[in-house]
């Protein structure tokens, strides 16, 4: 391979392990962006400027490789998408259910339903055991005959021997009699050593949520308290239920109450605090309304869940429409089971995205087309959707593609347009020249012709070396003229030659441990010709094992040569740079006279 294109690959890759080091630490100091959005907009907006500005080298570069340009724009845009995806940019804000009103925030980066297709992919979860029932009990507005009827579904499930018993409802105003009542029932569960949850409701204060505990009538249930968690995210479906309110851990959500119970233990938890709940097969659908004491016998070695059947307690679900006490008792039971979708963490996503448009770059820099550009894209993205397939079918783990997705598009997209551009600017070089005459007059019908930058005359024992010399320069977005590129099959190759000579900006005459070869020298008697007749630049160029006074040609002599018999050098590949284009890069050294 080229030594440029490895020299290149190294820094590129170096630069880019530095930055994902660096950018779990730059997530960690945005924040996520449910919490805080304006601190990710506040770094992601600029960023996306910066990032505009330095694709000037996709449009300006033929191989956009190479070159000082490419590299920050390129680790830029990589870093763009990974602060999305660990800030949650395309997920938006989160809601949680219970006692907080507020509608949810409809959000166009809420695009959250796009990832659901993987919960077709689960595997299915065996329901082990009967170990759980679900009560929705009918709608009312009578407080007192709703807390009767706790009473006797707890009374209930001491008679039956059940495992416990929880309610997906909270208390917000007193009712003395029969708050009483109800504790008095409680108590007799914990002398029957009956765990007996209710939940508490969420309260906005100065802006920040708090837990609202019970009216005074009902301080008995201090110690039976939980959190009634769960998150609307911003496509109004819920598919996580936190762990913890708040990230409290004193403040435990019901589903994790429920799964110390159903687990005789303590169960596996999810090291983001959030359980995205999975569904058992065969799935029992809830108890409607009160059971009678005949039926109640089936909660004997169960842990009952009691909920509402009202429709503002269902909600949607990739799983289908469920109320909100199902959703408790599947993600307590994912939790007993272990059997809950872990999410990949954002660490992966800057690597993924950098490995995947770093060959994209380096396709269009071999001179890939825009369909073949594409069709590489699109076998990518094809590769990623089934590694997210096989991650939640045989691992259930969520790897997070829509980052991934997004970035390999707008790499593509960015990479198509550029060679657009440079294919136009290409076609501006294809002048009509006809057969020059005296006086230097085109023929009106002469053939278009193509000019190129420079023309490469090189002996065929070098064959080689120069052809890494015609990558070297054309990776810095140089036309080149080399025979084995340009030659067509069944053409007379004399003609093409003197062509090329009369149209090419430059020329660089390639000179060997063997000195000239046999047709290289006409081909420099004719260069010689056109730099008399149009002040055409002639670049001597020396390879590794030429003599230390190499023997040029007389009128060779007279220009000054190019240096490389240390290697393809980017000090002497600069000064080809500046010989062909008139234009010293920031780099260029000095270089020697020839004799000198």
């Amino acid at each position: 391979m080229n030594p440029t294109y490895l020299r290149e690959v190294a820094r590129t890759v170096s630069v880019a392990a530095v930055v994902a080091v660096l950018q779990p630490l730059l997530v960690r100091l945005i924040g996520p962006f449910s919490e805080h959005p304006e601190r990710a907009l506040a770094v992601l907006l600029p960023l996306a400027v910066v990032i505009a500005v330095l694709s000037w080298p996709v449009y300006r570069d033929r191989r956009v490789l190479l070159g000082g340009g490419f590299l920050p724009f390129f680790i830029g845009f990589c870093l763009l998408f990974s602060i999305a995806a660990g800030s949650d940019l395309l997920t938006g804000r989160r809601t949680p259910l219970v006692g907080y009103e507020q509608d949810v925030p409809r959000s166009l980066l809420g695009v959250n339903w796009l990832g659901d297709w993987r919960y077709r992919l689960l595997p299915p979860t065996p329901r082990t055991g009967t170990d759980t029932i679900v009560i929705t009990l009918d709608p009312t507005d009578d407080t007192v005959a709703r807390r009767r009827e706790f009473a006797v579904l707890i009374k209930q499930a001491v008679r039956h021997r059940a495992r416990g018993i929880a309610f997906d409802f909270y208390f917000t105003e007193p009712s003395a009699g029969i708050d009483q009542l109800l504790c008095t029932t409680v108590a007799q569960a914990e002398d029957a050593r009956l765990p007996v949850y209710f939940g508490y409701r969420h309260v906005e204060k100065n802006g920040l949520l708090r837990g609202d505990p019970p009216p005074d009538t009902l301080a008995c249930l201090k110690g039976h308290l939980a959190a009634l968690a769960g998150y609307r995210e911003a496509d109004n479906a819920v598919r996580i239920v936190p762990l913890y309110f708040q990230h409290d851990p004193n403040a435990e959500s019901l589903s994790l109450k429920v799964a110390r119970h159903l687990n005789s233990g303590d169960p596996t938890l999810p090291a983001n605090g959030l359980v995205q709940f999975t569904r058992p097969e065969p799935d029992q659908q809830p108890w409607r309304g009160m059971p009678t004491d005949d039926q109640a016998q089936f909660f004997e070695n169960r842990f009952v869940l009691v909920g509402s059947a009202r429709g503002g307690d269902v909600h949607k679900t990739p799983l289908g429409e469920l109320p909100g006490v199902k959703i408790h008792e599947l993600a307590a039971r994912s939790l007993s089971q272990g059997r809950f979708i872990e999410r990949l963490g954002p660490r992966w996503v800057f690597p993924l995205i950098f490995a995947f448009c770093f060959l994209l770059s380096v396709a269009q820099a071999r001179g890939t087309g825009p369909r073949r550009l594409g069709a590489i894209a699109l076998a990518l993205i094809a590769a990623t959707f089934l590694v997210a397939a096989a991650a939640i079918r045989w691992a259930l783990v969520w790897v997070d593609i829509s980052y991934v997705v997004v970035a390999v598009a707008s790499m593509t997209g960015l990479l198509v347009a550029g060679s657009a551009v440079q294919a136009q600017r290409r076609s501006r070089d294809i002048t009509v020249r006809g057969e020059v005459g005296q006086g230097g007059a085109a023929a009106a019908s002469a053939p278009a012709r193509r000019i190129f930058d420079v023309f490469l005359s090189h002996s065929g024992r070098d064959k080689v070396i120069v052809r890494e010399l015609a990558e070297a320069i054309q990776a810095r977005g140089l036309g080149v003229w080399l025979d084995e590129w340009e030659l067509v099959p069944g053409r007379p190759w004399q003609e093409a030659i003197e062509e090329a000579t009369q149209t090419a900006k430059t020329a660089a005459v390639v000179v060997g441990p063997d000195g000239l070869g046999p047709w290289e020298i006409p081909e420099v008697r004719a260069c010689l010709e056109q730099a008399v007749r149009r002040s055409m630049p002639v670049i001597p160029v020396l390879l590794p094992g030429v003599t230390k006074s190499p023997s040029l040609p007389p009128f060779l002599e007279r220009f000054t040569w190019v240096d490389l018999r240390e290697g393809l050098t980017e000090t002497g590949l600069d000064r080809i740079e500046w010989g062909i284009t008139g234009v010293k890069p920031r780099r260029s050294g000095g270089g020697s006279r020839a004799g000198g």
